[in-house]
C-alpha cells in the first residue's frame, strides 16, 4: 500500500468519527492534515461545550492571549489533582502556531493526564493576530 493510500484511509477513518459541523470546520480551515499529523482531538459541537460548562465544579481555567508557552499559567479556583472533564478553545485569525498549541496540550496532559477536547474557532478581530486560549477544567469528585 502506498503512502498516499495510507493517508487517504487515515483521513477517511478520522472523518467518520467527526460530527458534520466538525467536518465542515476542518475542511473550511484546511485543518485535516494538522489533525492527522498532530493527533489532536477536535470537537466542534456546542453540546460538548455545554457538557463542560454546565458542571458546577470548575476548578481550573485560563482565558487570555498567548505568545509563547510561558504565558500559559493555569488559574486555580480550588486545589485539584484530577479533572472530570476539560475543554480547550483556540481562537486565531491569521495563523495557528502549532508548536505553542502542542506545548500547551503537553503541559495540560502532564499536569492532569487527560485527553483534552479542542475547539478551533476563527477570531473575528482581524487587528489582533495573536492566538487566544480558553481552557476550562472541571474538578473530579473523589470519594474516599
Amino acid at each position: 500500500m502506498s503512502k498516499k493510500e495510507e493517508t487517504n484511509i487515515q483521513n477517511e477513518t478520522i472523518l467518520k468519527k467527526l460530527s458534520l459541523n466538525a467536518k465542515k470546520e476542518l475542511l473550511k480551515y484546511d485543518l485535516l492534515n494538522d489533525l492527522i499529523n498532530y493527533k489532536y482531538t477536535i470537537l466542534l459541537d456546542s453540546v460538548d461545550i455545554n457538557d463542560v460548562l454546565s458542571e458546577d465544579e470548575i476548578g481550573v481555567y485560563y482565558n487570555d492571549f498567548i505568545n509563547n508557552i510561558s504565558d500559559f499559567e493555569l488559574q486555580y479556583i480550588m486545589p485539584i489533582e484530577y479533572l472530570k472533564s476539560s475543554i480547550l478553545v483556540v481562537r486565531f485569525y491569521d495563523e495557528l502556531n502549532l508548536k505553542i498549541l502542542n506545548e500547551i496540550i503537553g503541559k495540560i496532559k502532564k499536569k492532569f493526564g487527560k485527553k483534552v477536547p479542542i475547539i478551533f474557532a476563527c477570531q473575528e478581530n482581524k487587528s489582533d493576530t495573536r492566538i487566544h486560549i480558553t481552557f476550562i477544567g472541571v474538578a473530579q469528585n473523589i470519594v474516599m
